[in-house]
């Protein structure tokens, strides 16, 4: 609590957090509370005024008793002038002291006294019945820059930050200016997007003319809390969904790629592919390298000009006026981010280092299991955590059951391979069962409440998500939904977790 010192602020004996309605006051008090390892008091601005009201009431009333006490013989009068004071009619009060007490020289003095004390309180501006409202409270919308970043660091969940940067245009700003915004994807969960059946919420119509689908957006700190948004309806089979990354949606539609944003919508226009792509072209990944916003952000398709033909890898540097020359690829399923590489999979779980500048290439990374006959892996996904390069199979055990067991790559030699791991140290997996939907890592998740070694794993139906730990040897049912697609090209989204856009500007 010493750091705080330097904003002006001793939060030694504690302290009181004021603002408007809905800027997440709570949220970042509990949070404080918990870093400090004190106590948490929550009480609303009723209950003080209330408390604070019958406090002053009260030694009001006990100084007049004392002066009326103080005046012998004239104690019957006690209980009327206690009865307007309670109700707040000072003046009444007084004027039936004087009218009772007569000319008693004594009550004559007690009563001047009174009207003293009375007038000083109107002078200070107190007040027993008067509420301050909410409205009337000044100096939030000055809070200083770095105090409120440090309000940002100890939140929780995206849901605790999105009231917080609404809140006004200072606090706007110093979210905007957050230098670690970035740094909290992948320290704080993720939020899910559900697509509502069609039965569940009327679609509408977009801008561009396609349908739009009304999601719920799912916190799982904040379970009791729901989002909306819209995101394009891929039911009609206008749009094909190719993947999502950096929070947005990547959809293709004959020759036409539009990146969308999944919370606000705004939609950019990639050039039109080349002629050869036909109306139901097979697109299998679709990813961002960097966000939108970022001079090196690139669009990665892989993309089969035809339904029998090979792949072909296309690159579009976000902005330009042309799509790279595409080049010949074995069928990319997925593409992440690690150790400041680009590491892409095949159909046949081989891995490549994918470069995009100054030429699109891909260059295999040789492993023991390449050829291997069977596979050891099932329904296998990539994701990284941390210095870790990490593939999750989902595989059966000898009970017959279903369980999560986690590999992580080893490069030490010149032939890399895969060593099965018990634990994937201090992560918690969050994946779903779309290959194209992106899976991710978040750190520390006792943060939040989460548990480390465990995956999160996104329904479509209900529940929303199950939570599973990584090498359980309890396994899971073979009917808990964990069915992984990697061939419905054409469905439309699945549920998927995603951190928004904003986090990356």
């Amino acid at each position: 609590m010493r750091s705080y010192m330097v904003f002006g602020v001793n939060l030694q004996a504690g302290f009181l957090l004021f603002g408007p309605p809905g800027c997440g006051k709570t949220l970042i008090a509990k949070v404080v509370a918990n870093e400090a390892g004190t106590k948490f008091i929550h009480i609303k601005d009723d209950i003080i005024h209330a408390k604070l009201n019958h406090q002053k009431m009260s030694k009001r009333v006990n100084f007049v008793k004392g002066l009326i006490r103080e005046v012998a013989g004239f104690a019957p009068y006690e209980k009327r002038i206690t009865e307007l004071l309670k109700s707040g009619k000072d003046k009444r009060a007084l004027k039936v002291a004087k009218r009772k007490l007569g000319t008693h020289k004594r009550a004559k003095k007690k009563i001047n006294e009174m009207a003293n004390v009375f007038r000083k309180k109107r002078k200070s501006g107190a007040s027993l019945t008067t509420r301050t409202p909410r409205g009337d409270l000044q100096g939030w919308a000055d809070l200083p820059e770095e105090l409120l970043h440090s309000f940002m660091s100890l939140m929780g969940s995206f849901v605790q930050l999105l009231p917080f940067s609404g809140t006004c245009k200072s606090w706007r700003a110093a979210f905007s200016s957050y230098p670690a915004k970035p740094a909290l994807c992948g320290v704080l969960p993720p939020l899910l997007v559900r697509p509502m059946d069609n039965w569940d919420a009327p679609n509408h119509r977009g801008h561009d003319g396609f349908g739009l689908r009304k999601c719920k957006v799912m916190d799982v700190v904040n379970q009791k809390t729901a989002l909306w948004c819209q995101i394009p309806d891929l039911a009609d089979g206008e749009l094909f969904f190719a993947g999502s990354s950096f929070g947005q949606l990547i959809c293709v539609h004959g020759q036409e790629c539009h990146v969308l944003d999944v919370f606000t919508g705004a939609t950019i226009h990639a050039p039109l592919l080349q002629s050869e792509v036909k109306k139901h072209a097979r697109v299998t990944c679709g990813v961002l390298t960097a966000p939108v916003t970022s001079p090196e952000s690139h669009l990665l398709l892989c993309i089969s000009f035809t339904w029998f033909g090979g792949f072909s890898l296309l690159a579009w540097h976000v902005g330009s006026g042309s799509w790279s020359e595409a080049i010949k690829c074995p069928r990319i399923d997925q593409v992440i981010q690690f150790n400041g590489q680009l590491i892409a999979r095949d159909y046949n779980y081989k891995l490549y280092v994918l470069s995009v500048v100054p030429n699109l290439g891909l260059e295999q990374i040789i492993s023991e299991s390449d050829d291997a006959d069977p596979t050891p892996f099932v329904s296998p996904w990539l994701v990284a955590c941390g210095g870790m390069l990490v593939m999750v199979s989902r595989d059966m055990n000898d009970n017959l059951k279903h369980e999560f067991n986690a590999y992580k790559l080893d490069r030490s030699a010149a032939l890399a391979k895969w060593l099965e791991v018990s634990d994937v140290g201090n992560y918690t997996l969050f994946s779903g069962n779309d290959i194209r939907c992106p899976k991710l890592a978040c750190e520390s998740p006792g943060v939040w409440g989460g548990s480390c070694n465990h995956v999160i794993y996104a329904h479509e139906g209900d529940p929303s998500w199950s939570t599973h730990e990584i090498a359980d040897e309890h396994g899971i049912d073979v009917m808990a939904g964990l069915e992984f697609r990697t061939d419905h090209m054409y469905e439309n989204v699945p549920s998927f977790w995603v951190y928004p856009s904003f986090m990356y500007s």
